[in-house]
Order: C-alpha cells, then sequence, then structure tokens
C-alpha cells in the first residue's frame, strides 16, 4: 500500500517534446485510466482499480505548480495531489481521510536500471514517439517501469522547472520530452496503471487551485 501511495504521490505526469514555441503550456488535461491487474487476487484488482478511478484531470501553471483530480474512485481512492515547483514538494489526499501526505522531490526513491525508446503508437490522431525508463526501489526492491508517450508538435513545459524534481526519474523525463505526455503506463508488476490522453484546454489559472486546504493535517513520507 505504502508503496503505490508513494509512487502516485512522485509520478510528475509532464512528458512531450518541444514543439518549437517558447510560450509555455498553462491549462487542464483529461486523461483516460485504466488499471490492469497482474495478478489472480480478484480483490487486489478491484482495490487499485477503485483507488484511481476513471479519470484524472491535470492542471498545470506556466510557474510549474500540478495539480491532479482523480474522478470516480473508491471510498478510500485518491481525491487530489498538488506538486508546488517552488517547494519540490508534492502533496496526496485521499477520500476517506483528513491527513495529507507530503514527500521531498529532491531525492530518487528508484535506482536506475535502463531505458531505450519504444515504438511509435498513435494516440488520439497523432503519432507519438516513446520511451521507457526502469529503476529498483531503493526500498523493497520492486521494479518499476514507466512507459511514456508524446508527440514531437506538442505542448512545451519548460523542463529547467523540474532539474531538481529527482524523485522516479521526473528531471530526466522532462529535460527529454519538454512538454505534456499523450500517455503514459506504470507497471509496478503485479498491476499497471496507463493514463491516455482525451483532451486538453489551454487557458489561464488561478494560483488557488495550488493552495492546500487551512489546517490541514500534513504527514510526511520518507
Amino acid at each position: 500500500m505504502l508503496k503505490t501511495i508513494y509512487s502516485t504521490i512522485i509520478i510528475l505526469f509532464i512528458c512531450g517534446c518541444n514543439n518549437g514555441k517558447n510560450k509555455k503550456f498553462e491549462g487542464t488535461v483529461t486523461y483516460k485510466v485504466s488499471v490492469v491487474g497482474l495478478t489472480e487476487d480478484v480483490e487486489y484488482n478491484t482495490f487499485n482499480k477503485e483507488k484511481y478511478g476513471e479519470t484524472m484531470k491535470l492542471t498545470i501553471n506556466a510557474e510549474g505548480d500540478i495539480r491532479r483530480d482523480y474522478l470516480k474512485t473508491g471510498n478510500h481512492g485518491y481525491d487530489y495531489f498538488i506538486y508546488k515547483q517552488k517547494e519540490n514538494k508534492c502533496y496526496a489526499k485521499f477520500h476517506g481521510h483528513d491527513t495529507i501526505i507530503y514527500a521531498d522531490c529532491s531525492d530518487n526513491s528508484l535506482i536506475f536500471e535502463k531505458s531505450d525508446t519504444l515504438e511509435n503508437e498513435i494516440i488520439n490522431g497523432k503519432d507519438c514517439k516513446g520511451f521507457y525508463v526502469t529503476g529498483t526501489e531503493v526500498k523493497g526492491g520492486g521494479k518499476v517501469t514507466l512507459s511514456y508517450f508524446y508527440p514531437e508538435d506538442n505542448e512545451f513545459i519548460d523542463p529547467e522547472l523540474y532539474k531538481n524534481y529527482h524523485d522516479y526519474f521526473n528531471d530526466l523525463s522532462a529535460q527529454k520530452m519538454k512538454g505534456l505526455y499523450y500517455k503514459l503506463v506504470m507497471d509496478f508488476g503485479d498491476y499497471m496503471v496507463a493514463y491516455e490522453i482525451k483532451n486538453i484546454e489551454s487557458k489561464t489559472i488561478d494560483k488557488k487551485v495550488f493552495e492546500l486546504p487551512q489546517n490541514v493535517i500534513l504527514k510526511k513520507i520518507n
């Protein structure tokens, strides 16, 4: 449980390729969420599906702050995630819990193993390049593989904003892609989570979107 909570907190979901424009993307992106269980434990597979829900809305501003809202999750599934760029910290809230858990993104909880290109895929009508990165958990020793797909003409995100976001190789992915990913597959060994883009809305984002509730209980994950 702790592994899956932590892995979800640290993933930025900010990959893609520079379209040659210097204007930073700001807006909301909608992704379809799919969860595939890789064990015969029906209860465990159902738990993971309810945890991630069916839709994820990612909101990002030009300063690099990020918010993810999870829709149609279960009673104890993910509610929302917030990444504060200046703090280099990320926060996650779950349904049924008053406490918000957070992590410092400076340290990588994965030890790098390998990275390589993947075959192109057509996603949302666009020809997307792909690559993957695999790492081993510092705690637990489990393998995690992150596969990203992105078109060359996608929305620009400045990788310098995430140069200190080392956890789960987010600095590497941001530098390589410089923009939004159109598909992300997270393979944790006993289940996989896929995020596939459905809609992109470019708009100005109010900074209040990234604020935490007042008087909330915070708990750090080490």
